[in-house]
């Protein structure tokens, strides 16, 4: 049995989220039909830098609600030496767990909050959980 990547299993989780909006209506439809059988609502991987992260996140075509692709992107580039790591996951919607030093979490919050508009932004001991409905 082969062992999936992280971006092989990034896309099986969100296949109904990744296919591109540029494919003709009829291939889209096609597409989604297929992907509503395999994606999977409940997952959450493993922590990896945030750079891989924005990567995998970025896949996302056109967001999911309010969630938006280039996201992680954004908060690499406005901390890029803070070591942030992300559990890409999903629960149901868009979710991630995020891990940082301790002298960066208040920075790295306040952005959150101010720019990405999650439904969910909170501590449970060292991880910041996200979550957009």
């Amino acid at each position: 049995m082969k062992t999936l990547t992280i971006t092989d299993k990034f896309r099986k989780v969100y296949a109904d989220a990744v296919i591109s909006s540029a494919l003709p209506a009829d291939e889209w439809q096609t597409a989604q039909d297929a992907a509503m059988k395999i994606r999977e609502l409940e997952w959450k991987g493993d922590f990896i830098p945030l750079a891989e992260a924005a990567k995998l996140y970025g896949m996302i075509e056109d967001g999911y609600n309010e969630f938006l692709p280039d996201m992680f992107a954004d908060l690499d580039k406005a901390f890029p030496s803070a070591s942030i790591e992300v559990a890409p996951a999903r629960e149901f919607s868009v979710a991630a767990y995020l891990t940082m030093p301790v002298d960066h979490r208040k920075a790295v919050v306040k952005y959150i909050r101010q720019h990405w508009n999650a439904d969910d932004c909170e501590w449970n001991g060292e991880t910041l959980r996200i979550w957009w409905d």
